[in-house]
């Protein structure tokens, strides 16, 4: 064959390629302008500017904010105090039970508007129950964990007055193996730009070239978003989703060193609560995987491992006896869910599976009567952060 009729040939495929290429942008655009305007999809907006870092903390959210976030499950407002604590509103008039709230994103609850959160919702509750206004100062940041809520403790007791203190612990992640000597300020979700991979590895691909892309789509594209929830269980299986399963719930040892590291930071949590005359509850918080079975049955299959391999019921027992074990009162709603599931209730999100509108409400439905009892016990001079429930 000639160099001409090759050069020729080459420029067919070249135009037929073209052309492919043409007709699959037009579609993705047409399919994306039809997202837009008849099923539009809540895009991410990454906000790296409500995080500050903070010596001892890693970091903490600004204070005086009052903007506009979104995880996934749609515009949030968010509003903080001096402080950086979430807010609803100003307090009208002094409470005479104030709560502090300890916990990580599941307790910040961005995925809903501030009066729709567990602490608002536990504080009507309790004011109700208590006959007298309370306020549940929600001081959660997403990322935090034990050594985090034990800071803060230490840092709001000695600042301000409190009568109670719940700590509200995700199984998934909120165990430790090991206590860090000390944390130093840093972005706590440093923004991935993309780059060329470093070596030949999967991960290092992923981290190098599809995480940022996908930073950049969540935040723009609503075909992308959509396709994205459609095709969940296959990205989980490819490592491709943040929604993974923890390992925590392949740990099946009674003796691993994670439940004794936990449940000793806790105490210390309950001491810090007790010698500034507040008692203490310590509240388990299950993923999505341990309430929902159809999401359960998803999680494990993108995990690619055996049924028998996984155990989302052990980590929750091992972490209330650890808990029971160093005298704290603690409490597991996860049965309590499961019921309401069961019932039909959809206490998780969709696209982002942390607790929804309901679970919030369910979660402070359930530990409502709980604190008021304890508040009560304390009032009657027996030692706060004792016993069991």
């Amino acid at each position: 064959m000639s160099r001409r009729r090759r050069w020729a040939r080459g420029h067919k495929w070249a135009r037929r390629l073209a052309l492919v290429a043409l007709a699959a942008g037009a579609g993705l655009l047409l399919a994306e302008l039809g997202l837009r305007g008849l099923a539009p999809q809540p895009l991410v907006r990454l906000r790296p500017d409500i995080w500050v870092p903070e010596e001892g903390l890693g970091w903490k959210r600004a204070g005086n904010l009052d903007t506009v976030v979104n995880t996934g499950a749609g515009d949030v407002r968010l509003r903080t105090d001096d402080q950086g604590h979430r807010i609803a509103a100003a307090e009208s008039s002094p409470p005479r039970y104030r709560i502090l709230a300890l916990g990580d994103s599941f307790v910040a609850g961005l995925q809903v508007e501030a009066p729709q959160s567990l602490t608002e919702g536990l504080g009507s509750r309790l004011s109700e129950r208590l006959g007298k206004p309370v306020t549940v100062v929600n001081t959660a940041v997403s990322g935090w964990g034990p050594e985090q809520y034990l800071e803060v403790a230490r840092r709001e007791l000695a600042r301000a007055s409190y009568d109670f203190v719940v700590v509200f612990l995700f199984v998934g992640n909120d165990t430790l193996e090991e206590v860090r000597p000390s944390i130093s300020p840093q972005a706590p979700f440093p923004h991935r730009s993309l780059r060329w991979p470093r070596r030949v590895s999967w991960d290092e691909w992923v981290d190098a070239l599809a995480y940022p892309i996908n930073d950049a789509l969540e935040r723009r594209s609503h075909l992308y978003v959509a396709s994205r929830r459609a095709l969940r269980s296959p990205l989980m299986k490819m490592g491709l989703s943040a929604s993974q399963l923890p390992p925590v719930f392949l740990e099946t040892d009674p003796e691993a060193q994670r439940w004794e590291v936990t449940a000793h930071l806790c105490r210390a949590i309950a001491d810090v609560a007790q010698d500034a005359g507040a008692g203490s509850l310590f509240v388990l918080l299950p993923g999505v995987y341990q309430v929902d079975p159809v999401e359960g049955e998803r999680f494990l299959r993108s995990s690619g491992l055996a049924k028998e391999a996984i155990n989302f019921r052990f980590a929750n027992d091992r972490l209330l006896l650890a808990l029971r074990l160093h005298g704290l009162v603690a409490s597991d709603p996860t049965p309590t869910l499961q019921r309401a599931t069961r019932r039909g209730e959809a206490l998780y999100g969709r696209a982002d599976t942390h607790l929804n509108a309901q679970g919030h409400e369910a979660i402070a439905t359930y530990v409502a009567p709980q604190v008021a009892a304890l508040i009560e016990f304390q009032e009657t001079s027996v030692r706060p952060g004792q016993g069991s429930p």
